[in-house]
This record gives C-alpha cells, sequence and structure tokens, in this order.
C-alpha cells in the first residue's frame, strides 16, 4: 500500500477517547493510522466493546513489550511508517475537521518539517481550554522573527501538530527517548535543529485536549516523573549547549544544573527522589558534568566580581 500520510498513536487504557480520535481521521487509503498501545489493561477487550474500531480499514494495531513509555510505542510505530509524511497524536486528543484538506495542500511541499496551530478544549465539556496557546505562540515567534526556527520549537516542545518527512526521520535516526515523561522533547528539538527546509503555517490542525490525572498533568508532581523530567532537561541543555543553540529555560521547568536538580529534588520529594536522581546522575555518567558546569559557574561568577573591582 502507497500511503502519503502515517498517523502514530500512542494508547493506555482510555479507549473511548482513542476512538473519538480515530473519529477525527478520515478513512483513506492514503492514510496509514498506526496505534501502539503501552500494556492496557483489559486489552483484549476492546475488539469486542469496540467493533467499528478493529474494523476500521487502513488502521494497524500493536503493542509495546513492557509498559511506561509512550516513547516506546511512539518508536515501535516508527517501524512500521509506510508514509511520506508522519503525524503524531496522542490518544485523548483529536484533528480538525478539515485536517485532510490542510495536509493534501501541504503534501508536495519540499520542506522536512510543517508545524501548524492548534486549539484546545476540556476533554469532557468541551469548553475552550488554553493548553494550545503555547503552541500558538511558538509559531507566532518564527513567524514575526522574533526567534528563529529551534528557538520557536524550544518555547513549547512537542510533536502534535506537526508533519514530518519520512525520509528526514529517518535519515538522521530521529527518536524518541523511552521515559516515563517527557520522551517527545529531544525529538521536538533534533528535529528543527537538523531540518534544513522548515514551514510554519497559521492554519490550525489540531484539538489538544485538557484532561485532570493525565500524565501532561502529572509530570511534575511525583518524584519519578519529577527526576525523569529534571533529566530531560539537562539532556536538552546539554544538546543546545553543543550545537550553539540559545537555551533559555522557563524557571517553572525542574533545574537544568544537576546539583541544583538534586537539592530541588530533596526540597520537593526528600530522600527517595534524591537518591533516585543520583542513580540516575551516575548511570548516565552525568554526575561530572554536574560538578564541572559547578566549578565553571562558581569560576564566571569570580571573574565578574574581579572585572567590577
Amino acid at each position: 500500500m502507497n500511503y502519503n500520510y502515517s498517523i502514530i498513536i500512542p494508547h493506555y487504557n482510555i479507549p473511548e477517547l482513542l476512538v473519538r480520535c480515530l473519529k477525527s481521521i478520515p478513512i483513506r487509503e492514503d492514510i496509514q493510522v498506526i496505534v501502539v498501545d503501552d500494556c492496557s489493561p483489559n486489552a483484549d477487550t476492546y475488539k469486542e466493546r469496540f467493533p467499528e474500531f478493529f474494523s476500521r480499514p487502513y488502521l494497524e494495531w500493536y503493542s509495546t513489550p513492557q509498559g511506561g513509555s509512550a516513547g516506546r510505542a511512539r518508536n515501535i510505530g516508527l517501524q512500521h511508517v509506510k508514509g511520506k509524511w508522519i503525524l503524531f497524536a496522542d490518544a485523548d486528543d483529536y484533528f480538525v475537521p478539515n485536517m485532510y484538506d490542510i495536509i493534501s495542500s501541504h503534501s508536495n511541499d519540499d520542506v522536512d518539517v510543517i508545524f501548524f496551530k492548534a486549539d484546545s478544549v476540556d476533554t469532557i465539556t468541551l469548553k475552550p481550554s488554553d493548553r494550545h496557546i503555547g503552541r500558538n505562540q511558538s509559531i507566532d515567534y518564527y513567524l514575526s522573527g522574533e526567534k528563529n526556527a529551534v528557538e520557536a520549537v524550544l518555547s513549547y516542545t512537542v510533536v502534535w501538530a506537526s508533519m514530518y518527512s519520512y525520509e528526514f526521520i529517518m535519515r538522521h535516526s530521529i527518536h524518541f527517548d523511552e521515559i516515563l515523561c517527557g520522551n517527545d522533547i529531544m525529538f521536538a528539538v533534533k528535529a528543527a535543529h537538523l531540518a534544513t527546509k522548515q514551514c510554519f503555517s497559521r492554519e490550525v490542525l489540531y484539538v489538544v485536549t485538557f484532561r485532570e490525572n493525565s500524565l501532561h498533568q502529572n509530570k511534575t508532581k511525583d518524584y519519578k516523573s519529577y527526576v525523569i523530567y529534571s533529566f530531560v532537561n539537562v539532556r536538552l541543555r546539554q544538546y543546545c549547549e553543543k550545537n550553539g543553540i540559545n537555551y533559555m529555560p522557563s524557571p517553572s521547568i525542574p533545574p537544568t544544573f544537576v546539583l541544583k536538580g538534586i537539592y530541588q529534588s530533596y526540597r520537593k520529594f526528600g530522600v527517595k527522589a534524591t537518591s533516585m536522581y543520583l542513580y540516575i546522575a551516575i548511570k548516565e555518567r552525568i554526575l561530572f558534568y554536574g560538578l564541572s558546569e559547578f566549578v565553571h559557574s562558581r569560576i564566571k561568577r569570580l571573574k565578574t566580581r574581579l572585572i567590577r573591582l
């Protein structure tokens, strides 16, 4: 089958919302839909409960070998892509009614990545939400010339509401981190950095939803998510420094400095968080980097004081 578009959807235990997402995607022979289930409980009952889901043409269903990572699910999805363009959707979100008209109008664009705007609603009431604002601001930053492509994406790192060239993603071997949260941050930044041609569109392609107790809402509320998210930001800062990318992290995210992250983890969550932070820092060989950056920051501060004198 020759597809123009492959849509990858990681899923965990929200089949009703997944069906809503699928209903927003037109059934067409040029759209491949790949759902990767991350070991949902009772997944073996879906076929009986949602027969219209399993009878849908051009849909492929896969499962992760072990649960706990939307990044792993997305990577499995990437292994089965047959389309020219890749789109990512979360199972609790959905596309706008004219999504096919929008993506087909860009099908022949000679670019690596196309970024679109989004809208947002409460997933239950469908009342307007504000989750899309950061995404739309990132598009405006670029279109106004305030920021370049990488800096714009850095201001709101998501992979939804975007179209990626399959050839481009495979050529650069861009994959998702297989971690509990923040798995798409490095993917989004690397794609923006490595792309030689990009398109930023004012068209609204996607509707992101607000859902209580979702992973997005809880990513810094429990100590495991907080520590993992902290390390993603450390790696992001390292990547930006190595590649000369201007990165100014928001004060609201976990610390990007290792030693500060250890201290903040202890203050927020206690000994368990600190132990986990140290374990990962040693395992990822990043503890020395943390000590080095501390020394460099102290030297820089000392030089500043000497200059003032």
